[in-house]
């Protein structure tokens, strides 16, 4: 590596060991109640909340609820539908080409197992879904083994962590992507024999008036749909206000990450471009890139919990 991605990786090490320094004089709060879920019965990572009123913990539960199957709903139906007027493609490593249907099947998984896990306590996890293998493990064996409140901190931890990443790389994807396209690399490439002959129809050069979002913006409801999420996850850690209002931002927060995202697939097969092809650039895969991405999600999840330390 060169001077400045050293630098780069060493700054953002230098940034978690002060995180990491500073839980020495946190007290975490052994004595921090926890409450039950009047659904399942099971104990959740929060501590009771004052001034429940059931109904309308209920309420908000079954309009983030509806919200996360109608989306799951639709972005299947797009993703399945055989009328695809604009029809988006990933680049990969600058030389290979992918339709966007298996990531926007994906999308509509999350959304699927989200709204399987909304009412579910201590043995539920939405980010175990998805995850494979030893993260799967790990993840599912601490929450078990660990005892409140540090289960709760570790499942939100890893959390927050996949949270900051999917942004940076959201924000990243659509840097990229705009990049390329000012240097006119869309209207250079060809779509290459990885995708359907009968899927490689031109784009529009000149959308119609009025024609709403243009690509590559639809790629900005991903960093949103995803600012959203983050946002929502913290207020929930955070007990600066009370956590009754916080636990309802938390849930209109998701009500609204979740058709975000679902737009975000509809625009990719219906939203048209004033370039050759509708092409998506993945961010670079070099090692320092990674490293800091992964590095800063780290930094940022174990500041948030600090923080919740200090506030609660």
């Amino acid at each position: 590596m060169t001077v400045g991605p050293c630098l780069i990786v060493t700054i953002s090490v230098a940034a978690l060991l002060v995180v990491l320094v500073s839980f020495s004089t946190a007290d975490v709060g052994k004595s921090l109640q926890q409450a039950i879920s009047p659904h399942s019965g099971y104990p959740v990572w929060h501590p009771p909340i004052e001034d429940f009123d059931p109904q309308l913990y209920d309420t908000a539960i079954f309009f983030n609820l509806i919200s996360e199957v109608l989306s799951t709903y639709f972005i299947f139906k797009w993703v399945t539908s055989s009328e695809k007027k604009h029809a988006t493609y990933f680049v990969l490593d600058d030389t290979r080409t992918a339709t966007t249907d298996k990531f926007n099947y994906l999308l509509g998984a999350y959304c699927l197992f989200t709204s399987i896990n909304a009412v579910g306590g201590r043995l539920t996890s939405n980010t175990s879904v998805g995850w494979l293998g030893f993260y799967v493990f790990l993840v599912s064996a601490l929450c078990l083994l660990l005892k409140w409140p540090y289960d709760a901190a570790w499942f939100k931890m890893q959390g927050l962590c996949s949270d900051f990443a999917l942004f940076a790389q959201f924000v990243r994807m659509y840097v990229t992507t705009k990049r390329h396209l000012r240097d006119g690399h869309s209207e250079r490439r060809p779509l290459n024999n990885n995708v359907d002959a009968a899927e490689t129809a031109v784009e529009l050069h000149h959308p119609p008036e009025n024609s709403g979002i243009v690509h590559p913006y639809q790629i900005l409801f991903l960093v949103v749909a995803s600012f959203f999420h983050i946002l929502g996850n913290i207020l929930i850690n955070e007990f600066f206000i009370p956590f009754s209002i916080s636990y309802l931002l938390f849930f209109l927060t998701y009500s609204i990450t979740y058709p975000t995202y679902a737009y975000f697939v509809y625009l990719t097969y219906n939203s048209p471009s004033i370039h050759q092809n509708k092409l998506i650039y993945l961010p670079d895969t070099a090692g320092w890139k990674v490293a800091t991405v992964t590095i800063s999600a780290i930094t940022l999840s174990l500041l948030t919990m600090r923080l919740a330390v200090l506030t609660q």
